[in-house]
């Protein structure tokens, strides 16, 4: 805007001087043959359209210029004032200079001013194509900048993706002596004492399973003992004394108890090795459900509704879907409650079979570490159990390729999701 205007400014302003110069030829006394000699000289050097109007005669350069042409607001008889309006003169816009000459003549000089806007047009043109080419210089300059600038920030995300998926040896490269120079060493120096305490944990964890296994071998022989001897007792019950009863009857039972809770430790140690691998094969999931029901090892206190669809199956090995079934139908009816209801259906790849209970449901800071070895809620300390049931099916599940998760049925109670691959997801 500010250049439209100080172009047209100057346009007005050379228009102007043009007109002083012819207006200092101008005759004393206007007739044709003076106007003739005005227009020459004026022509040589402008141009410029000009007009001149004495009381009893009108001059024009050109064939196509008038006194109708002349704007109204410019005819003042009488004026000495020089004036300048803009019209539009056979289609084209035009400023017009009055002047007043000697002895009662006026002039009127028409400029162009398709000129002076073709002038701005291409002004405008060049302003837009150097605003462009400015916009994208800066544009480019500001992405090599943020590019080089973030780079390293791009560089400490990924290689923090890089330790959150498990490569926990992934570091930054402290070349630079800048800020993200430090940033880089004290995010390596932060991985090396993750990595450190990762190792840590590892070894410790590692020792507590090799601990527990070789605790659950060295109890299996004197344990095998102890129950032969304690179903021995078992059978001489009724004839001890009254005085002994019960208390042979406490011994039988945690003889029991302590030889289950030796198996289940040498199980875990069976499945932390991955020393058996999965031989899996197509089972019907109602007929699995209706086989562990029919155990004896199941502790059947409530009913089971086996709604599972007759036609899911699953991949998997039966000793191991018939040993997860068993653990959470159990857990279901000693920690839940009547009925317990069973259904499967297919989702996506998997096998889904939800059990869910008719308790009370799972507590919200139980919900994270019921799978957990040897956890054991508040709620369920008075039911007894060794607190490895979830942990063994959760095992048993994830060596078969699915999973076993927990939550709160939205009609009440527990649910335990089991996934498994079915045979015709490949």
């Amino acid at each position: 805007m500010a250049a439209r205007e100080y172009r047209w400014r100057n346009f007005r302003n050379a228009s102007e001087q043009e007109v002083k110069v012819a207006m200092a030829l101008a005759p004393p006394e206007l007739d044709a043959d003076s106007f003739e000699r005005l227009r020459t000289a004026y022509e040589a050097r402008s141009e410029a359209g000009m007009v001149a109007v004495a009381p009893h005669a009108v001059f024009s350069s050109s064939p196509a210029l008038g006194a109708p042409d002349i704007p109204q607001q410019l005819r003042r008889p009488d004026s000495t004032e020089t004036g300048a309006a803009e019209t539009v003169v056979r289609s084209r816009r035009t400023l017009v200079i009055r002047a007043a000459g000697p002895r009662s003549a006026d002039y009127y000089f028409f400029f162009s001013v398709e000129q002076l806007q073709a002038s701005l047009s291409e002004l405008a043109r060049i302003a837009a194509i150097t605003w462009a080419l400015t916009v994208a210089a800066a544009g480019a300059v500001g992405q090599v900048v943020a590019r080089a600038t973030l780079r390293p920030v791009a560089g400490v995300a990924a290689v923090a993706e890089a330790i959150a998926s498990g490569d926990l040896s992934a570091r930054l490269p402290a070349a630079s002596k800048d800020e993200f120079g430090a940033l880089a060493a004290s995010f390596n120096h932060m991985a090396d004492e993750v990595q450190g305490l990762v190792m840590k944990l590892e070894d410790v964890a590692a020792r507590e399973k090799r601990f527990t296994a070789d605790v659950a071998h060295e109890l299996r022989t004197p344990i095998t003992g102890v129950v032969a001897t304690a179903s021995v007792l078992e059978e001489l019950l009724n004839e001890l004394p009254f005085s002994a009863r019960r208390s042979a009857e406490i011994l039988v039972s945690d003889a029991r108890r302590l030889r289950d809770l030796v198996l289940e430790l040498l199980e875990l140690a069976q499945l932390d090795t991955r020393a058996e691998p999965a031989a899996s094969e197509p089972l019907r999931v109602r007929d699995a459900v209706d086989a562990v029901v029919r155990s004896a090892e199941l502790r059947r206190t409530s009913t089971i509704e086996n709604d599972a669809d007759p036609e899911v199956t699953v991949s998997a090995e039966p000793t191991r879907l018939c040993r997860i079934l068993a653990n959470l139908l159990d857990n279901a009816i000693v920690h839940g409650g009547a009925p317990v209801r069973v259904t499967a259906r297919y989702e996506g790849p998997d096998a889904v079979i939800d059990i869910v209970d008719s308790g009370n449901g799972i507590a919200a800071e139980d919900v994270e570490r019921i799978f957990d070895r040897f956890y054991k809620s508040d709620d369920s300390r008075s039911h007894g159990g060794s607190g490895l049931g979830l942990a063994i099916a959760r095992q048993h599940a994830e060596v078969q390729g699915g999973s076993v998760v927990a939550a709160n049925h939205a009609g009440g109670g527990a649910r335990f999701t089991l996934r498994l691959p079915h045979p015709h997801s490949s």
